[in-house]
């Protein structure tokens, strides 16, 4: 006869996979919002960040996702580590759809 144990490991293990996972869904928001207000605050001091802002919304060309990276890895310096390692996360997704999805959204909203 088995144990009581044999049978709730997979449902414990599923469980552990299912609570890691929507904490680092919370993490990745928590990051985004800070970034997201770390941009926001540069928008007044750097014209290049509130004009990428308007290209957002009409929609990014390739150069226009270079240099939305470049000031990314610029703010992401004034963010905790943790919110660094969330964010660079998306940014080297190691697909271009989901990088450049990932560097417009961050912009769509300032």
């Amino acid at each position: 006869m088995k144990s009581n144990l044999f049978y709730l490991a997979p449902i414990s293990f599923g469980l552990i996979v299912v609570v890691t996972g929507i904490i680092d869904a919370w993490g990745i928001i928590r990051a985004k919002r800070r970034l997201k207000k770390t941009l926001a605050e540069s928008i007044d001091s750097d014209p290049s960040v509130k004009l990428l802002a308007q290209h957002a919304k009409s929609g990014f060309d390739k150069s226009d996702y270079d240099q939305a990276s470049v000031i990314i890895s610029e703010s992401l310096k004034r963010l905790p580590q943790s919110d660094q390692r969330f964010i660079e996360r998306g940014l080297h997704q190691g697909n271009v759809p989901g990088e450049r999805r990932f560097v417009a959204d961050l912009f769509t909203l300032l």
